[in-house]
């Protein structure tokens, strides 16, 4: 999928979620990240689009 296919999905700016990440921040401390998608699950329990 194409980067901004995913941004526009999962509704968060990658690149800068990439710089934070590179910086040493948590995944659960950026803003924006949601840890519930790292499912099925959470992606059809808790995610704003419905797969």
């Amino acid at each position: 999928v194409e980067h901004p296919v995913t941004e526009w999905i999962a509704e968060i700016n990658l690149p800068a979620a990439q710089v934070a990440v590179g910086m040493g921040i948590p995944l659960w401390q950026i803003p924006g990240v949601s840890m519930g998608w790292n499912t099925v699950e959470g992606m059809m329990l808790g995610g704003k689009h419905q797969f």
